[in-house]
């Protein structure tokens, strides 16, 4: 039985009308802000700069994710948990284990963005028994702890993975 244990959600990407229509909304009057600069000025600027900012931190406040399932990673084996049932992977059995680590929940994009990461669009991907898996997952702060001390266990196991890490966290 495994010692190190840690669960995560698996997420998959909504495609929500609301979501694209605040986007383009929100470039559109962000543009009508600039051209109202040099045109007009006065209150017509500032409705359209506000009305700007309130679309763009509607798409940070809606979730652009569905949680589908669950994820265990453990010493030995990744463990699946979704509506079709549970899969078992054993880490002996993969090859060309790869994680991509893009973001974690609340992490800014970037030192002078104001606009902060969901933490989906990262992945666990490799290959059993000659078919190719990939799973989303939802990365939390709290996650992040847990991540390091199962990647050094898989280390010290000899585990032969991919670690690419785009997130401001430290996890060699």
């Amino acid at each position: 039985m495994s010692l190190i244990k840690h669960t995560m959600p698996l997420v998959t990407e909504r495609k929500l009308f609301l979501l694209q229509f605040l986007r383009w909304g929100a470039i559109v009057f962000f543009g009508l802000t600039i051209f109202s600069l040099f045109k007009w000025s006065g209150p017509t600027t500032g409705t359209f700069l506000i009305i700007g900012v309130v679309m763009s931190g509607m798409v940070n406040i809606i979730r652009n994710y569905e949680i589908i399932g669950r994820i265990k990673l453990t010493s030995d084996e990744i463990i699946v948990e979704i509506t079709d049932g549970e899969f078992f992977f054993g880490l002996s059995d993969i090859k060309h284990l790869e994680i991509l680590l893009r973001g974690i929940s609340g992490e800014f994009y970037g030192p002078k963005a104001i606009t902060i990461k969901q933490g989906m669009y990262n992945y666990i991907r490799f290959e059993y028994q000659g078919t190719k898996k990939e799973f989303m997952l939802l990365l939390q702060d709290a996650d992040v702890p847990f991540l390091r001390t199962i990647f050094e266990a898989w280390r010290q196991k000899n585990i032969d993975f991919r670690l690419t890490n785009q997130t401001q966290q430290e996890f060699s």
